[in-house]
Order: structure tokens, then sequence, then C-alpha cells
């Protein structure tokens, strides 16, 4: 599970529905075309403050039809900026033939000029839909800026595992994933001065 999932990105938006608080909201609403899929998102604010988002996607076996392909919720506003994730079914690690589930955290629209570092400390999530629990990935951090905008992100689980009845993940093809958000912070740094 160590391993990063690195692969192409082509990538199509997913409907989204929101839980509002005052820290995270979703922000687009758009549809998947030529898919029959059902998707819906929603944030929530822990007691803590430590907020969540949760993206349900119904029609699974859809995406997985899709093949090797990259596919986007809807972008959510957490602590003042917008993200959306990235889901690759159908991902490999280098070197192995099995097939995951893998899941990016990218920070969304990013200008080129911009000097600001957006440090976000975050896990991310796969819900057992059958007993009411979540499997977490280790805790991970990275520092998002306009050259770095997607999370390098492990792979999430095996499909095969995803698909164990057992597991509760994939319930009546629909599963949910998420993110928890621990921290983000927005750093400007200085600009770059010219070398002499």
């Amino acid at each position: 599970m160590g391993n990063s999932c690195v692969t192409g990105a082509s990538s199509s938006s997913n409907h989204g529905q929101s839980l509002k608080s005052k820290e995270a909201r979703l922000i687009d609403n758009s549809c998947v075309t030529g898919s029959s899929q059902s998707n819906q998102a929603r944030c929530q604010e822990s007691n803590g403050s430590e907020i969540t988002f949760k993206w349900r996607i119904d029609g699974f076996s859809s995406l997985l039809d899709k093949g090797k392909s990259w596919t986007n919720s809807s972008v959510f506003e957490i602590r003042g900026h917008n993200w959306h994730l990235m889901l690759n079914p159908r991902d490999r690690k280098s070197g192995d033939e099995n097939e995951y589930v893998s899941l990016m955290l990218v920070l969304f629209q990013v200008s080129e000029r911009s000097h600001t570092v957006v440090e976000a400390t975050f896990k991310f999530l796969i819900y057992d839909q059958s007993h009411g629990k979540h499997h977490e990935q280790h805790q991970v951090s990275h520092n998002f800026q306009a050259t770095s905008r997607i999370s390098g992100s492990p792979c999430m689980i095996p499909l095969t595992k995803l698909k164990e009845q057992s597991s509760g993940f994939l319930v009546k093809d629909s599963c949910v994933f998420g993110i928890q958000f621990i921290k983000v912070v927005a750093v400007k740094e200085p600009e770059h001065l010219p070398r002499v």
C-alpha cells in the first residue's frame, strides 16, 4: 500500500450534493456525460478541527467498464480553498499486474503566478457500508502550489479487495470514498529573486 500509483489523467466531473457547514461546502454540481452513474458528495465538520468530505459513487461498475481513466468528484471548498478528488478504479503499481483503486487530492485552479503554498495534512478513507466503519489510509502531508497541484497518493486498495462482499466497500454497485482534512494552512512564499 505504500507505493505510489502514477498514471495519465483524463477526467470527467461527477454530480455532487452538499451538506453545508461554514467551513466546507460544494462548489460545482456538474454531471457525467455518457454515463448512467449517480455520484453524491458532501462535507462534514467534526467537533474538532477536522473536516471530512465524502464521495458516494453509485454505478461503480460503469467506471470499471471505462477502464483505466480518472474520474473527478465535484469541487468542494475546505478552509477557503477549492479541491476535488480524482479516482482511478483500475490503476497499477509499477511492476505489479494487480489492479488498484487509487485516489488523489487536487487543489483546484491555482494561478501560475501565485506564490502561495497550501500545506495540507489529510487521510484518504473508504467506507465499509455494511458495518458503518471506514478504512483509513496513512496520514499524508503535501505542499500544494502552482507546480504541484495533485497529491502523489498511495494506491488505496486492491480492486479485488474492494469487490469482496465481506469487505462491505461495494454494496449494490455503490461505494463511498472520502478524505479527512487534518490541517490546511496557506503560506505565502517570498518571491524568487533572479540569480546574479
